[in-house]
């Protein structure tokens, strides 16, 4: 579906990985799709050092473990808008 777009797809195999390949060139992304619960360094961690290297990059974080904690830490970290979809107890 991105590549439809005419977007390409880079990942790295952990947290320290994709901040590797964000620093080699930051202004490359549009978008940056990230699992809140990486390999260290966490997502969170992947999430400053997107906006730092480029603070107009829009970051997708997902994950399907999520705290209602959650939305706040990504808000203290620089996530301006969060939808939290939280799972419900049956």
């Amino acid at each position: 579906m991105l590549s439809r777009s005419g977007l390409r797809r880079l990942r790295g195999a952990d947290g320290r990985a994709a901040i590797a390949v964000i620093a080699r060139d930051p202004g490359q992304f549009v978008v940056i799709i990230t699992e809140l619960h990486l390999p260290p360094p966490i997502g969170f961690e992947v999430l400053k050092a997107d906006c730092d290297a480029n603070p107009s990059v829009y970051v997708v974080m997902i994950t399907g473990c999520a705290s209602i904690d959650s939305p706040v830490r990504a808000a203290w970290r620089g996530l301006a808008h969060i939808e939290a979809v939280l799972p419900t107890r049956a």
